[in-house]
C-alpha cells in the first residue's frame, strides 16, 4: 500500500482503514471443525471457543493465558478446562463480566435517552438514571459474586449500596461515607424497600412512559425478563384512551383505569399475563418514589402470582423468590448469552440437567457459570439448515400453507 501512494502515512492510513472495517475486526467470528466423538457432528475450533468463555464470564477478547491454552489444546481437557475456568472465575474481570451479563438481561440498554416529564418528577436526571443502574449492578455484583450469596435472594434482600442522589429519591438518610461516593446500606424493616425489584433500577426503566408508571410494561419486565414467559404484543387497533386519561374522575388509579382491558376479550388474555403483577407494585411511581394513594385515591396494591395471593412488592418478591421459574429463567439466559442463540428443543434436556446442578450447589452464579463454560452445550456447533427457496417465506410473507 505505501509502495502504491509512495506515502508511508497514507499507506499506513489504507491498512488501518481495512483492518476496521473488515468482518474479521467488527464482529466474532466463530470457526467450527468435525467433532471426533459425532459422527457428522460439528465443534467450534479451540480459539473460538476460547472467545466464547471469554466472553461469557469476562465479557471481554481471551488474554494470552487463554489463547496459550487454546493452542496447547488444554480447553479439551476437562481437568485443564476446569483450572482455568476457576481462575478466571477468582479474577477481577469477573465482576465486569457479571455487570455484563445482568445488563444486558434486564435490558439496560434502554436507559439510553431515558426521560421522564420534569414537572412531574423533578428528582429525574440522567444522573439518577446511571446511579439507579449502578445500585442494582453493585448490589447483584456484592451479592453474587463477593459474597457467593443464593440467586433468588436478590428478589428480597435489603442489602444495597447508597449514594446521595438515591438517598434524596428514597427520602433515606445517607451515611457520611455515601456524599461523595457509594456506601453499603441496609433497609430497615419499615422501609418498604427489599429485593431488586424495589430500586430505581427496575422501577424507572419504561422508556414508552414519560408521565406516570405504566403496570403493564412493569408486568411484562417481570414476565419476559425473569421467568423467561413471553407476552404477546398488543393487537394494532387497542384505544388506550381510557388508561392515559390519568385525570378522570371516575378512574383515578391505574387500577380502575386498565379494568377497561382486562374486560375486552381481545386484551384480557395478556393483561392476565401482566396486570396482577404490575399494579402491585404501584406503590411505586415512575422513578421509584414511594406512595400509597394516585389521584388521592388509595392504591390497591394486591396481586396474584402462581395460583397464590400476596400484597405489594414486597409480596411480589418473596413469591418470586420461592418460584421455580425464577432460577430455570436465569440458566436460559446463561446458556443464551454464552451460546449466542436462542434455546431450542434439543436444548432442554442439558437446561434441565444445568437447573438440576444450579440448584444442588444452592443457586449460586460462579458454580452456574462454571458449568456452562465447561459445557458441551457451548462447544458445539449446530449445523447449518438449508434454506428450500420453494418454500421458504418471502420477506414480509407467511409462505406457502400447508
Amino acid at each position: 500500500m505505501t509502495a502504491n501512494s509512495r506515502s508511508f502515512d497514507r499507506g499506513l492510513q489504507a491498512a488501518i482503514e481495512r483492518m476496521m472495517i473488515s468482518p474479521n475486526f467488527i464482529f466474532r467470528t466463530e470457526r467450527a471443525v468435525a467433532d471426533a466423538s459425532a459422527a457428522g457432528g460439528l465443534r467450534l475450533d479451540d480459539y473460538s471457543l476460547a472467545s466464547r468463555i471469554s466472553f461469557l464470564l469476562w465479557d471481554a477478547p481471551p488474554d494470552n493465558a487463554l489463547l496459550d491454552a487454546a493452542a496447547r489444546g488444554e480447553l479439551r481437557d476437562p481437568e485443564k478446562a476446569g483450572r482455568l475456568i476457576d481462575a478466571m472465575l477468582a479474577a477481577p474481570q469477573f465482576e465486569q463480566g457479571v455487570r455484563s451479563f445482568f445488563s444486558d438481561m434486564f435490558g439496560y440498554e434502554q436507559f439510553q435517552g431515558l426521560a421522564k416529564d420534569q414537572a412531574i418528577y423533578p428528582k429525574f436526571s440522567s444522573a439518577l438514571a446511571r446511579d439507579a443502574q449502578e445500585q442494582t449492578l453493585r448490589t447483584i455484583v456484592d451479592h453474587l459474586v463477593t459474597n457467593r450469596g443464593d440467586y433468588r435472594d436478590l428478589f428480597t434482600t435489603r442489602k444495597t449500596f447508597m449514594n446521595r442522589n438515591l438517598g434524596a429519591l428514597y427520602r433515606v438518610a445517607v451515611p457520611g461515607s455515601g456524599f461523595d461516593g457509594w456506601t453499603p446500606y441496609t433497609f430497615p424493616a419499615s422501609e418498604p424497600r427489599a429485593g431488586i425489584l424495589s430500586l430505581a433500577g427496575f422501577l424507572m426503566l419504561d422508556p414508552t412512559h414519560e408521565g406516570r408508571s405504566s403496570p403493564t410494561i412493569r408486568g411484562k419486565n417481570v414476565r419476559e425478563m425473569l421467568l423467561c414467559q413471553m407476552v404477546p404484543q398488543p393487537p394494532a387497533n387497542v384505544n388506550f384512551q381510557l388508561v392515559q386519561d390519568v385525570s378522570n374522575p371516575l378512574y383515578r388509579t391505574a387500577r380502575q383505569r386498565l379494568t377497561v382491558h382486562q374486560e375486552s376479550p381481545a386484551c384480557a388474555g395478556c393483561h392476565k399475563l401482566t396486570d396482577p403483577i404490575g399494579l402491585s407494585i404501584e406503590n411505586y411511581d415512575a422513578v421509584g418514589n414511594y406512595r400509597t394513594h394516585e389521584n388521592s385515591a388509595l392504591i390497591d396494591a394486591s396481586g396474584k402470582f402462581e395460583g397464590k395471593s400476596y400484597v405489594g412488592l414486597l409480596g411480589l418478591a418473596s413469591a418470586l423468590r420461592e418460584s421455580p421459574a425464577v432460577p430455570s429463567c436465569l440458566v436460559r439466559r446463561a446458556f443464551e448469552y454464552g451460546a449466542g442463540r436462542a434455546v431450542d428443543e434439543q436444548d432442554t434436556a442439558w437446561l434441565d440437567q444445568a437447573l438440576n446442578r444450579f440448584a444442588a450447589g444452592g443457586y449460586r452464579l460462579p458454580a452456574l457459570m462454571k458449568d456452562m463454560a465447561m459445557s458441551e452445550a457451548l462447544r458445539s456447533v449446530r449445523p447449518v439448515t438449508p434454506v428450500n427457496t420453494a418454500t421458504a417465506p418471502s420477506a414480509g410473507g407467511k409462505g406457502n400453507a400447508r
